[in-house]
Parts: C-alpha cells; sequence; structure tokens
C-alpha cells in the first residue's frame, strides 16, 4: 500500500468556460499553490507523493485509470500543512474496507476514494485526512443502478455528494463514492453519460446558475463513460474534456495563465492512450467581462484572416497578469493553442541579439564604437575573398544595431514575405543563395554587393547586418550564438524553452504550432539556423514577456544588464525610430516580426503595460498586424479591473 501525488496535462476544450455574476474573491498567492502529475506509473507515483510531501504539498485527489493494460495515476496536491494525512493505492475491494474501518476508529476522515481496473479486478486508492468522522457516507463497489438510489437516499436525508468515481469491470460500471451532512445546498449529478450528453448537460444547468466542481471519466467496455457534480455556486469555473494527452497539458497551461487551478482531473482508457477530462476554478481576480473583451476581439480578427492560431500575454506593472492561446496550433490534429505554445517570431529576435550584444559590452571589452572588418578588429577578415575597402572598414557595432550601416545592398524593406521572394542579386540577402552556410553568404555579400551610400547616412532596416551581431557574439564570447544566448540572457530571465527554430515541419519543438502560408508561401522553404540572430528564435508569448520584464529598466523585477546599457539601447544615436535592436516609435520599445507563416510582436508600451502576440499564418498579402494591434490594445484600455496576480 502507497501514498501517492501526480502532475497532469491536458487539451481539446469541449465545454465553454462558466462565469457567475458576483467577482470571485482574489487570493494572489493560491494560483501558485498547486501542482498536479499524470500518467504515472505506480512507482513514479509514490515518488511524487514522497517528493511532494516534503515539500509541503499535500496531496488531495488522485485517479488511477488503466492503458493498455498498463494502470497511470494523475493527481493533484495543495500546498498546505501534510500533517495527519494518510494516502493508500493498490488497494483490493476488501483491503479497502478494511482501510476504511481502521482508519475510520483512529480519527481519520475519508476525503477522497478513486476505483480503477487492474488486471480485471476492482482496485482502489484513497485519501485520509485526521479530522472529525462524523456526517460522513462511503460506498463502493455500486452498480449503476445501486449507485443511483444512495444518490436519491442521501440527498433525502441531507448528505452532500463530494466525490464520485465510475471505473468498468468485466464490461460492467460500478462507482465508488463519499457524502457529507451539510445543510442549504443545492446539487446536480449525473453518472454514466457519453460525451455528448456530458456536454448537454453541463452546458443546460450551467445556464441555471450551477456551477461544476468534479467531473470522473472512465471506460466500460470500450466506451468512454463520464459523470459529472455541479453546485449552485458563485465564481468563474472551466470544464474540458474530450482531450488528448497533449492537449490536456496545454488546456493546464492555458488556464493557469488565465488565472486558474485544477480541482478535478480524471484520466480514462482512450484506445492506445490516455483521455483526460478536466475541471478549473478561477482564483486570478478577473471579471467575466474583462476578461470577454480580449477574447471576443482576438477571436473577431483570427476569424478575419483564416488565422488557425493566436498567443497572447500582457503585462502590467512589470506583472503577468493573463496570457491565452486561442484555436488550434495544429489544424490537422486538432492541438490547441496554448499561452506557451512555441511560435517563430522573426524579427522580434532582433532584441534578443541587441540584449545580448550590451551583455557582451559589460562583460568583455566590446563596446558600441568597436570597428567590425578589418585586421585587428571584431571580425577582422574572416569572411570574403577580396580586400574591404573604406567603407567596410568603418562599420561599427552601433551602426548594425541601428541598421545604419548597410545601405540599400542590405536593405529587407523591398521583401514583405522573406523566404518566398524572388532571388536576384540585390533583394534581401539574407533569402539568397540558400545552400551557403552563413560563413559564405557573409562573404558573398562582402564581395559582391559595394554600397553607394555612406556608413551611418542611411536607415535602412537589415537582417543582414543583425546576421553579422550574431556572428559577432560567437567571435567575443567563444559560444555558439543560440548557447551564449540561451546561458547569458534566457537563464537569466528564467527562460528555459526557447530555441532557434527548425525549418522542417517535422522537426518542430514540443508545444511548436505548425505554420501555414498559401498556395505561393512555404513557410518550411526557410533557412531558420542561417537565420539566428536576425529572425530565427521561436519563442512563447510569456517567455517573451519574461524577456520584457528583465530589461526594461522597471524595478519591478531586477534586469540582467545594467541601467546604463538599457539606457543606450532605449535611445537612438541619430535621433530616428530605430533604437539598437528595438523600435522607439509610440511606445517605450518595441518590435514586430514576420515572414512566412508568421506573424509577432513585442511591444512595451509607455503605460507600464505590456504585451505580446503570435499567430501561425501569414502569406505576405493579408496582415493581420494592425488589425490585431487595434483589438489587443482597444481590449486593454476598456479593462476596468485589473487582478493583482503575478503569474510569472
Amino acid at each position: 500500500m502507497k501514498l501517492f501525488v501526480q502532475f497532469f496535462l491536458l487539451g481539446l476544450f469541449i465545454t465553454q468556460i462558466g462565469y457567475a455574476q458576483k467577482r470571485t474573491k482574489l487570493n494572489p498567492n493560491e494560483i501558485k499553490s498547486w501542482v498536479s502529475r499524470h500518467n504515472l506509473t505506480p512507482k513514479q507515483y509514490q515518488n511524487e507523493v514522497n517528493k511532494n510531501h516534503k515539500n509541503g504539498f499535500r496531496l488531495v485527489y488522485v485517479d488511477g485509470y488503466n492503458v493498455n493494460g498498463n494502470v497511470k495515476f494523475a493527481a493533484l496536491w495543495k500546498k498546505r500543512n501534510t500533517k495527519g494525512l494518510l494516502a493508500k493505492h493498490g488497494l483490493s475491494s476488501t483491503a479497502y474496507q478494511k482501510e476504511v474501518k481502521k482508519n475510520h476508529k483512529k480519527g481519520y476522515r475519508l476525503v477522497f476514494v478513486d476505483g480503477y481496473n487492474q488486471n480485471g479486478k476492482a482496485t482502489y486508492a484513497a485519501i485520509w485526512n485526521k479530522q472529525k468522522t462524523k456526517g460522513l457516507r462511503a460506498k463502493h463497489g455500486l452498480t449503476s443502478k445501486q449507485y443511483n438510489a444512495e444518490v436519491k437516499k442521501n440527498y433525502k436525508d441531507g448528505y452532500k455528494l463530494l466525490q464520485v468515481s465510475g471505473y468498468g469491470i468485466k464490461g460492467k460500471a460500478y462507482y465508488a463514492a463519499i457524502w457529507a451532512k451539510t445543510k442549504g445546498f443545492k446539487q446536480i449529478t449525473k453518472h454514466g453519460l457519453s460525451g455528448d450528453k456530458y456536454q448537454k448537460e453541463i452546458s443546460n444547468y450551467w445556464k441555471k446558475g450551477y456551477r461544476i466542481t468534479h467531473t470522473d471519466s472512465y471506460s466500460v467496455n470500450g466506451k468512454i463513460q463520464y459523470a459529472f457534480i455541479m453546485n449552485k455556486l458563485d465564481g468563474r469555473y472551466s470544464a474540458r474534456h474530450n482531450l488528448n494527452s497533449k492537449n490536456f497539458q496545454l488546456q493546464v497551461d492555458n488556464h493557469y495563465y488565465q488565472g486558474f487551478m485544477p480541482i478535478s482531473i480524471s484520466g480514462h482508457d482512450a484506445g492506445k492512450s490516455a483521455g483526460f477530462t478536466a475541471v478549473f476554478k478561477s482564483v486570478g481576480g478577473w471579471k467575466s467581462k474583462d476578461a470577454n473583451r480580449i477574447e471576443d476581439k482576438v477571436r473577431a480578427v483570427m476569424k478575419k484572416y483564416d488565422i488557425p492560431a493566436t498567443s497572447v500575454a500582457i503585462v502590467k506593472n512589470g506583472k503577468l497578469v493573463y496570457a491565452k492561446g486561442f484555436g488550434y496550433g495544429n489544424k490537422e490534429k486538432k492541438e490547441i493553442a496554448s499561452a506557451t505554445s512555441l511560435y517563430r517570431i522573426a524579427s522580434v529576435s532582433k532584441p534578443i541579439t541587441s540584449v545580448a550584444i550590451f551583455k557582451l559590452i559589460e562583460d568583455t571589452n566590446l563596446t558600441l564604437e568597436k570597428k567590425v572588418f578589418g585586421s585587428g578588429r571584431v571580425l577582422g577578415t574572416t569572411y570574403g575573398k577580396k580586400s574591404y575597402g573604406t567603407r567596410e572598414k568603418q562599420i561599427r557595432i552601433r551602426h548594425l544595431l541601428e541598421h545604419r550601416a548597410g545601405g540599400n545592398s542590405w536593405d529587407n524593406n523591398t521583401d514583405p514575405n522573406p523566404g518566398n521572394g524572388p532571388e536576384d542579386t540585390w533583394s534581401a540577402p539574407m533569402f539568397q543563395n540558400r545552400d551557403f552556410s552563413k560563413k559564405k553568404l557573409i562573404g558573398w555579400v562582402l564581395d559582391s554587393r559595394n554600397p553607394s551610400d555612406k556608413v551611418n547616412t542611411v536607415t535602412a532596416y537589415s537582417n543582414f547586418g543583425f546576421s553579422l551581431l550574431g556572428r559577432v557574439i560567437e567571435k567575443k564570447s567563444g559560444m555558439s550564438y543560440e548557447a551564449y544566448v540561451r546561458n547569458k540572457v534566457l537563464k537569466p530571465c528564467g527562460i528555459k524553452n526557447m530555441y532557434i527554430g527548425s525549418s522542417k515541419k517535422d522537426g518542430r519543438r514540443y508545444k511548436e504550432v505548425v505554420y501555414y502560408g498559401d498556395k505561393n508561401t512555404n513557410p518550411y522553404r526557410l533557412q531558420m539556423s542561417r537565420m539566428d540572430s536576425h529572425g530565427g528564435w521561436i519563442a512563447s508569448v510569456v517567455d517573451l514577456m519574461r524577456f520584457a520584464v528583465r530589461v526594461d529598466g522597471n524595478p519591478v523585477k531586477k534586469d540582467i544588464l545594467k541601467s546604463k546599457s538599457i539606457k543606450a539601447m532605449q535611445s537612438s544615436s541619430y535621433g530616428g525610430r530605430f533604437g539598437k535592436g528595438w523600435v522607439l516609435s509610440g511606445s517605450l520599445m518595441q518590435h514586430n516580426g514576420r515572414m512566412s507563416g508568421t506573424r509577432a510582436l513585442l511591444k512595451l508600451m509607455d503605460n507600464g503595460i505590456y504585451y505580446a502576440y503570435a499567430v501561425n499564418k501569414y502569406n505576405g498579402e493579408d496582415d493581420p498586424q494592425s488589425d490585431m494591434v487595434e483589438a489587443i490594445e482597444k481590449a486593454i484600455n476598456e479593462i476596468k479591473y485589473w487582478p493583482t496576480i503575478d503569474l510569472f
């Protein structure tokens, strides 16, 4: 007999979020006070129980389920005192009954029971707390008819159903449940429902003011059934079912970043894999009208431009208060988009490269005025076969950061859909000669292009210039560009899941979306590794916010750069719209990104509100940028009650 606890994933939504009229009582700390796990073997489950118990997390929920003949567990823990807790699993019906009686005599109240199929036999996991044992009724091994009779009898006697577990044994459904003596409650309970019936019943009672507080999914003779408990109460609740493992995780993420915590989770045998059902409760303080303002406006833009997926994150005064994914990150597999979905962020990569340069300036002898090309200079004579002219030798780090080095020969403004345009001699150099390495491409540009504009006289947006900055980082750090940025920039920001993206669809990272263009554009034609320092990163909108609050000069979150560096980064030496890696016009700092299949924006407004968004469809013509910016900023301006939570 073993203790057990667990983490969990979620997925595709079926049941809509429901809102009561009264505002949820805010507990800013509660949103971070839980742990969930899923798909644990019995041994892994035991290890999680022990670990979380030591860390001060109390087991409150456990669910056993059978997948391909193997027992798995999902569980929830809450941050609270762990004394007076007993937990057992792997109990036969007889052993479970003995434990109930023994623990009851010792003053341990049964608070949770779950039945599951193990080798064709009914098996139980249970949780007891040291507390008063009066007013408790518990039953197990009930047929559907017996369970229904118990529900009616106990309701009549004033006993509220707290929890129910369904499980299939030899093609028949059985139930275990717990009731408590309660005054003045209104409750709806259902069991043995198909997925469609489950959805219909919840939607019906939701309209009547009932909120789902417990759900259970179970497989009987190969068919999935559902049971639920709904109570008449206030607050924001959300229910999801019919989730595969990945969508389950994405839904967990999505709900967390809207201020929800899980209160009920259930796994079941879905054939060759596990399926999941879950219920969430809001503890984040958002009013439904304010949350809906954001969602309605974003979805309207998605509909207008036929965008499969969008993710949005919002920071207020240094605190992450909201993040959510909308739609499908993978349309074909029906994988949802989440707050933590990864997107190609295109030129939003440039601020990351800029911060890396300033980090090098702080840690080495690099300066903004260091010259780049020529003997004894940062990149020396590594690139190209021809001798450098006076013009190349005048280029400084500052010129690359401010797009003042290349003139029209390094200009990228004429290519609205990089990666799919004509490959003529003078179009955007980073999308020419696709078989060239970074080194060979840089050499080709230096040898073949002789700009007529003098250095620091013309502002010409240049991906090529930022590619050179990536090579500066490698030269000065002795590390690859990606390794340096991950270790010296992203890690200090608390970011673990940003990477240089793959060019191939089947090379996508876990949680990375699929990119969509149209018949004339191919997002998987891009050479992502060659675009590293100017447009190669993939990131979630949440991690873009983590980055932003660590480089903005706001004391709420400690910056990873010195104030002197941040001021320099936020300034333009020529008085134009480009700072050093950032666009300064109309905000504190911002940068957008676009390329086939991707549109993204990171914007730090000067009123203390920052936001990021990313989409997974862009064809170079139907550009959602202005509409998406208008939608998000209009929603922000209409919000009346900002929550005080910090979801970082």
